[in-house]
């Protein structure tokens, strides 16, 4: 199907043409410039020394002054060493931002300068990305209006300025763009729009990889009737999907290392909690409600003025004009992206697969382009045919003209928001210089914060006083997160010895607690740190540093002999931090070797779905046995298959409680009968050789078997049912949350009788690490070397 332009434009004095374009496009830009700079607000305005408080804004700024200082050297960082222990450079944020904004740090030097410059540039550019898609498919002059209502929508501003996502301005800067080529390429399909989306699609990826995804989403679902019911040609609609392919095969030079995990264990993603922040709600969309986010209701009066408009202008006639396509596709996309910003606060929505690990409120940068466009779409239908109108009517369109542009900035005024600035510098002057250790940053101890701070605390310790550190800023990337997860369920139950079990094994010597942690204040304490500085009197501040005298070295020994191996392993080394635990869960991805050097090792909830699966089990855990390892399993509830001759029968209790108590005498052993509440999942044992434990319910005399030891080998596996360790404490909070009625009174005696378990063989009890001696160590961008002398095969951990 063809698309005809508007009648006349193929006939026009090239000079004149020429001329007013370029004076159009000067006014573009002149109005992209001044309106990116009023979005600031106060922060245009902003002293050097001073930053603006975010929650993001400092990690990312760490991030580019790193890059800026290898890149003036010509050399190329793979990792980040003084992030999260080291980590990847660019593996959760996408690096295009972080390239952009070191190039700019090159120039100029001046980390707040470089902040304003980069989101001057995404914005401007972005607004003239607006323009464009107006001139061509809608009319000259009227894209003038779309660039105001672009660059001046809260939503980014608030991005930027609020919540320091600097990594995502190009997005703002390249959506506009792709649109563009998008429509264009839909209506008149050409190599050079082909090529295009690709190129510009790979910059989204290259610039965030999930705001390119669920673009390409809506632009998919919002072209499909187009193309089903002929208004464009379905080859166009799968060659732009094609395209849009390419453009991720591209960037397969990125994303490929996450997929392989060869330089990272896994693909990034984000925990639930951190997607529903970011959903949509009722309130973004409401003046005077607050939230993190807003979206001005200035443009969504566009979206549905101009649907309106549309739909009274053609009257449901499809005339295929170019204008037409347009205008219908930026209303559609506006409508559908912004239900789709609700994400799983709408019930439909939850069905569309993955959406728990996609943050649907950043679509709203689509919105913003969309209904930019839709804005300028009512500006031209008020004054197409101006000049045929008579006195009056002229009168009457430009008050209304005068009326629109006037709410609009008055509706998106940036200079009611007054953004927070902060001198970190005297802030941080008051403890950071009594950090233990002094040189450059391998030769002391890592610094971490278990406190409430922002992304501030990132730039200061790594950038400012030159310390690796063993945090970052945000929910992170896969380890992150479960290291994250973990150490806050850690230090709300109770388990203060596992979170410094990793502060021992990150080699770090210094510690900003809140003062509210007392279990791990004291804690600390305990393993040797002692109080450096309060700053509260200075600052305010609701932490405590603490500091450590003991040597730092990167290079340790691991004196644990016992592992925990399973889903819930972590919550298992939570109770008994002495245990290793991995990222892997299966048993049967260890080799013999691996597995052979611990004394004890406990199995939770293994996977075992196949009768195949359960004869290589056995097999290994026979190998085990008869190599003298003590080896505890406690079965998954849906265990189909007898394993080792034990079964599980899952129970339905009808009373409130039930009683776990001894079946059989042992020397030593604890005789508290422990009452649990049974409105938990509880499964019994069958097949085993001798019962210890027993559950009992109601007025069932016989109990069920729940503990007990089976001939294995050699030797013997305790199995434990129930699945009884979910009581625990840390166990508890993982499954069931902060729920203290739901926690056994007496976890104590659980405790002690799932320890006498575990100590049935001699083991280690300690989790701190030793000192591997290295004779010299150098570290770079590319990672790090040491020489070391031994007189036998030993193993060493590189903190």
């Amino acid at each position: 199907m063809a698309y005809r332009t508007d009648r006349g434009t193929a006939i026009r004095d090239p000079s004149h043409w020429n001329r007013q374009l370029l004076i159009e496009f000067l006014l573009a830009v002149f109005l992209s410039i001044a309106a990116s700079i009023a979005a600031f607000s106060n922060i245009a305005a902003m002293d050097s020394q001073l930053f603006n408080v975010t929650a993001d804004g400092l990690g990312h700024l760490a991030k580019v002054a790193y890059l800026a200082e290898h890149f003036q050297k010509l050399e190329f960082p793979s990792w980040c060493p003084f992030w999260y222990n080291g980590s990847t450079m660019m593996q959760y944020y996408a690096p295009l931002g972080y390239v952009v904004m070191a190039g700019i740090h090159i120039l100029i030097d001046d980390i707040v300068l470089t902040m304003k410059w980069y989101c001057l540039i995404c914005l401007s550019l972005g607004g003239l990305g607006v323009w464009a898609i107006s001139r061509r498919f809608i009319g000259q002059w009227y894209g003038l209006f779309g660039v105001v209502l672009y660059c001046l929508q809260p939503f980014f501003a608030l991005s930027l300025f609020g919540g320091g996502v600097y990594a995502q301005g190009v997005i703002f800067l390249f959506t506009p763009w792709l649109l563009l080529f998008v429509v264009d390429f839909l209506i008149d399909p050409r190599s050079s729009t082909f090529f295009g989306i690709a190129i510009l699609t790979a910059l989204l990826i290259l610039g965030h990889a999930m705001h390119a995804f669920m673009i390409g989403l809506m632009i998919a679902v919002v072209a499909l009737p187009y193309a089903l019911s002929g208004k464009i040609r379905f080859q166009s609609y799968f060659m732009l999907g094609v395209s849009m392919v390419i453009a991720a095969l591209m960037c397969g030079f990125w994303w490929a290392v996450g997929i392989t995990g060869y330089e990272a264990p896994g693909v990034p993603y984000l925990l639930e909690e951190a997607t529903l922040l970011y959903t949509a709600i009722p309130d973004w969309f409401i003046p005077g409600k607050s939230s993190i986010l807003k979206f001005s209701l200035a443009t969504q009066a566009c979206v549905v003025l101009s649907f309106l408009i549309y739909h009274y202008m053609y009257r449901r006639t499809w005339a295929p004009d170019r204008r037409q396509f347009c205008v219908s596709m930026m209303i559609y996309l506006s409508i559908v992206s912004v239900i789709f910003s609700f994400g799983q606060n709408f019930s439909v929505l939850r069905a569309i697969p993955f959406i728990e690990t996609l943050v649907p409120g950043r679509i709203l940068n689509l919105t913003a382009v969309t209904a930019a466009v839709a804005g300028s779409y009512i500006l031209f239908s008020l004054l197409k045919n101006f000049i045929d109108y008579r006195l009056w009517r002229k009168s009457a369109i430009v008050m209304m003209c005068i009326l629109l542009i006037g709410l609009s900035l008055y509706e998106m005024n940036p200079f009611v928001r007054d953004y927070s600035l902060e001198h970190y510098d005297s802030y941080y002057r008051s403890y950071m210089p009594f950090l233990a250790g002094s040189g450059d940053r391998f030769e002391k101890g890592r610094y971490e914060w278990i406190a409430p701070v922002n992304a501030s605390e990132t730039y200061y310790s790594t950038q400012v006083y030159g310390y690796n550190a063993s945090d970052g800023w945000n929910i992170e990337g896969t380890p992150h997160n479960r290291t994250i997860w973990g150490n806050n369920v850690a230090l709300s139950s109770g388990a203060e010895e596992y979170v410094l079990k990793d502060l021992f094994f990150w080699n770090v010597r210094s510690v900003y607690v809140a003062r509210e942690y007392a279990g791990l204040l004291s804690t600390l304490k305990k393993y040797g740190f002692s109080q450096k500085v309060d700053p509260f009197l200075k600052t305010g501040s609701s932490g405590i540093l603490y500091t450590s005298d003991q040597p730092s070295s990167y290079f340790l020994t691991d004196p644990r002999d016992s592992l925990v191996i399973g889903p819930g392993a972590i919550a298992m080394a939570h109770e008994y931090p002495y245990m290793v635990h991995e990222y892997e869960t299966d048993l049967m991805k260890y080799t013999l070797s691996e597995l052979e050097q611990y004394k004890v090792i406990y199995i939770t909830e293994p996977i075992l779905d196949s009768v195949s699966r359960i004869r290589a089990f056995e097999d290994r855990v026979t190998q085990l046995v008869d190599q003298g390892i003590h080896v505890l399993i406690e079965p998954s509830s849906l265990l189909r298959f007898p394993l080792f001759g034990v079964g599980v029968n899952n129970l339905k209790l009808s009373a409130a409680s039930a009683v776990l108590a001894r079946s059989d005498a042992r020397e030593g052993s604890a005789e508290t009968d422990i009452i649990l509440r049974a409105g938990r999942q509880f499964f019994s044992l069958t097949g085993l050789d001798h019962v210890e434990y027993k559950l009992y319910s109601g007025q069932d005399r016989a109990g069920f078997d729940m503990i007990g030891t089976q001939k294995v080998g050699q030797g013997e596996v305790i199995f434990i049912g129930g699945r009884l360790t979910q009581y625990l404490q840390s166990p508890s909070f993982f499954i069931w949350g902060f729920q203290e009625e739901d926690i056994v009174p007496d976890v104590a005696s659980l405790k002690a009788i799932i320890t006498d378990l575990i100590d049935r063989k001699e083991h280690g009890s300690t989790f701190v690490p030793g000192t591997f001696d290295v004779l010299s160590s150098a570290w770079d961008y590319k990672g790090g070397t040491f020489a070391y002398s031994i007189d036998e095969a030993q193993e060493v951990t590189v903190s």
